[in-house]
């Protein structure tokens, strides 16, 4: 039967060293899932500040007071 191709060259890593690989690749993980919530935290903060940014520019080219629009919108 034909082996694959350096398959008697490959040491094999014991069980305890499948182990720690395993978990030295989780917290690598961890570490990336954490570094991914954190950028999108930093996103939705961008994005909320672009919304009130669109929002405060038409009521300045409205010519209307905030308190004119805020009424207008508690009236509907």
């Amino acid at each position: 039967m034909a082996r694959t191709k350096g398959a008697k060259n490959k040491p094999t890593l014991s069980v305890t060293e499948r182990l720690q690989k395993a978990n030295a690749e989780l917290t690598e993980l961890q570490e990336a899932v954490k570094a991914k919530k954190a950028e999108i935290k930093e996103l939705k903060k961008e994005e909320k500040s672009e919304a009130q940014q669109v929002i405060m520019k038409a009521i300045e080219e409205s010519g209307k007071t905030a308190e004119e629009v805020l009424a207008m919108i508690q009236r509907q």
